[in-house]
């Protein structure tokens, strides 16, 4: 109708209902043009013969048709598997397709009565007049396309259009074929034999017990274990020491862990001070003040227990340098641009009497494995990177969670708001989660760096470094079916536990295997 509107005040624009109603001959104009084209497509444009049954349907060369695109049965290779040339049949059907008994029967014209994909009239009566129509029991509530099926229609000639089609693909399979024994020949040769043989005979029982018991195949379901976070790699070091084993070492990984939060603590106050830039209000300076010795009393009662794990020969003293943050956006920079190492000549000097959040605590990481052989607490650390681990598993959590929030504020409160109000409020939200993102990015950037200091290079060929465009929120999060996102790629930590399966030694067993860094396993037992 909307194309039958325009036509009439494309002929009258003043007075379009003025026109006269030629909407049914338009309709039978396009049904004959339809028709017309129908025949042109399939080569029956200058001849004179009707087409028989079926002769206007479109032809699928994506179908596998025996003897057109795909060879005859007694001409199939004997070594192509069974499912190559098997056709599945996919069943659809619309309720809502509706068909009135004519009144008056005899002016009715079909056009392509059987020539295309539907059956003829009186094979279809005949076929109603046969078919017995069972009404079927909804078992959910309120299911509408069963309702629509069981109404009654007694004043409709048809209620319905049900078809199958050919979903296989001939031409793609048989590409895809090659490619995926020799991919699969690869793995089968990366693989060791006895796995392949256990493998093998997983298969087989499977296959045997799958009709009495279908739990057989869960056999054949992912076996990856999700990456262990902080808590969890404390509570695995806490366990060793339940078992009895190193009790002269109680309590170690808990220290090294309430180190890692001070560490994290220290960033966060390193950001929020820089970003109130070199005039701060009062009370701006004083909850900084707060949190500055909060932060300097935890500082203290970790280093008290230093000497405890450490040593009495470790002296505080021994190399007290500042800490160092790498900081991935400069955009925490307000107005005045400050930065850590600037000094604002006018700032006031009650400020400056401490800044814990620069100090340097006695981890392993900081005071090296060099001092720490000559302490004789290398045992320490193995607990670290385990921990280190964890935490890095952690921050990356963090950002992949944050980042997908972002992306679902882009599209459910950024793009949907039209007043001022709503687009400031909308970008608000956005700056609050970017703040969070680049507070976890320099933890995790931290916490990478200290992997490096404790020589962990397999973990750190694990986690690679974090990029500033990394960090951006993409619609493929959100909804990565979503149209244009065929060719978008997320960065490496989307995947970093795949990543993690292969760059493991144990990795065609499906599951996570502990590090080999500095002896990982045996430091871990030896330091509890």
């Amino acid at each position: 109708m909307n194309y039958y509107s325009k036509l009439r005040r494309q002929t009258s624009s003043i007075f379009p209902h003025l026109v006269p109603d030629r909407y049914r001959e338009l309709m039978q104009v396009g049904r004959q043009w339809r028709q017309l084209k129908l025949l042109k497509w399939n080569g029956f444009a200058h001849e004179k013969r009707q087409p028989a049954s079926g002769e206007l349907a479109l032809f699928c060369p994506a179908c596998p048709q025996p003897g057109i695109n795909a060879p005859q049965p007694d001409q199939r290779d004997r070594d192509d598997p069974e499912w190559l040339y098997a056709r599945s049949l996919v069943m659809d059907g619309n309720f809502k397709a509706k068909h009135l008994h004519p009144t008056r029967p005899e002016d009715e014209v079909w056009l392509t009565d059987g020539m295309c994909f539907m059956v003829t009239r009186d094979k279809y009566k005949a076929h109603l007049a046969d078919a017995k129509d069972n009404v079927q029991m909804s078992e959910c509530n309120n299911h509408r396309a069963v309702n629509q099926a069981n109404a009654s229609r007694h004043k409709l000639e048809a209620t319905g259009i049900g078809g199958g089609f050919l979903c296989r693909k001939y031409r793609e399979a048989v590409k895809g074929v090659s490619e995926s024994m020799a991919a699969f020949q690869k793995l089968n040769d990366a693989a060791d034999s006895l796995v392949v043989e256990k493998w093998e005979e997983q298969d087989r029982q499977a296959q045997m017990r799958r009709l009495a018991d279908p739990a057989a195949m869960d056999v054949f379901d992912v076996q990856l274990q999700k990456a262990p976070s902080r808590k969890q790699q404390e509570l695995a070091l806490l366990s060793r020491v339940g078992r009895g084993v190193g009790n002269a070492h109680r309590g170690a990984a808990t220290w090294i862990a309430s180190g890692i939060t001070i560490e994290e603590l220290q960033i966060s106050l390193l950001m929020d001070v820089r970003r109130l830039g070199k005039h701060p209000t009062e009370t701006q300076r004083l909850e900084i003040g707060r949190r500055r010795t909060k932060l300097q009393n935890r500082i203290d009662e970790f280093a008290i227990a230093a000497v405890t794990h450490l040593g009495e020969d470790f002296d505080l003293d021994d190399d007290i340098r500042d800490m160092e943050v790498e900081f991935t956006d400069h955009s925490e920079q307000e107005v005045d641009g400050a930065t850590d190492s600037e000094q604002d000549p006018h700032e006031d000097p009650r400020c400056n009497v401490f800044r814990p959040e620069n100090v340097l605590i006695p981890l392993p990481s900081n005071i090296g494995i060099q001092r720490c052989t000559e302490l004789g607490v290398v045992h320490l650390v193995g607990q670290e990177i385990a921990l280190r681990e964890g935490q890095a598993n952690d921050a990356l959590q963090a950002i992949r969670v944050l980042l997908a929030d972002k992306a679902v504020l882009f599209r459910t409160t950024v793009r949907p708001a039209k007043s001022q109000v709503k687009v400031t409020r909308a970008w608000t939200q956005v700056h609050s989660v970017e703040r969070v993102i680049r507070l976890h990015t320099m933890i995790y950037a931290k916490c990478r760096a200290q992997l490096g200091h404790l020589e962990a290079h397999t973990l750190l060929k694990k986690y690679l470094r974090m990029e500033k465009c990394h960090l951006k929120a993409t619609a493929a999060v959100a909804d990565p079916n979503a149209r244009g996102q065929r060719n978008s790629t997320l960065p490496w930590f989307w995947s970093l536990d795949v990543q993690g399966d292969s760059v493991s030694n144990d990795w065609m067993n499906e599951c996570a295997s502990p590090s080999d860094d500095y002896s990982y396993q045996t430091m871990t037992e030896n330091s509890l």
